[in-house]
């Protein structure tokens, strides 16, 4: 299938690479339910491009390439919905921002909002995590 992005153009992914959050995005629930994971340039970072809104495309990585003590827990009913039944099909990215501060980057990760995938089945969904001291702007160093 192609997908048509305003930063990459037109991206031809295979039609069983699309990841389902059926909830969407916290702030994108309408627009971010079927995304792509576009890996550019052999890197940490990737994209995670909305498979329907070209405009929309976020900055993610895996938490442990940064915070190897990262931790989260799965609920065990988003374990049933997600369809997971082993630690080998989870996949894990957290959404990183990119804000210029002068002549400087501030990278910040949301490790408060992981997202979870079944890379077996493609479902997906993101959390909030509880009683952590985990925030949104963990900062990428």
């Amino acid at each position: 299938m192609i997908v048509e992005t305003t930063r990459f153009g037109d991206v031809d992914v295979a039609d069983d690479a699309v990841l389902h959050f059926d909830s969407g995005l916290l702030g994108l629930e309408d627009e971010a339910r079927r995304l792509v994971l576009l890996e550019r340039d052999g890197g940490p970072y990737h994209w995670l491009q909305s498979a329907t809104h070209g405009e929309i495309a976020m900055l993610v990585v895996d938490p442990w390439e940064f915070f190897p003590d990262y931790e989260i827990d799965v609920p065990d009913d988003v374990q049933n919905d997600l369809g997971l039944t082993s630690v080998d099909d989870t996949q894990v990215m957290v959404i990183v921002s990119v804000v210029p501060r002068g002549e400087e980057l501030d990278v910040t990760a949301n490790l408060l909002g992981p997202l979870v995938v079944n890379s077996a089945n493609r479902q997906g969904r993101q959390l909030v995590l509880e009683d952590t001291e985990y925030t949104t702007r963990e900062r990428v160093v």
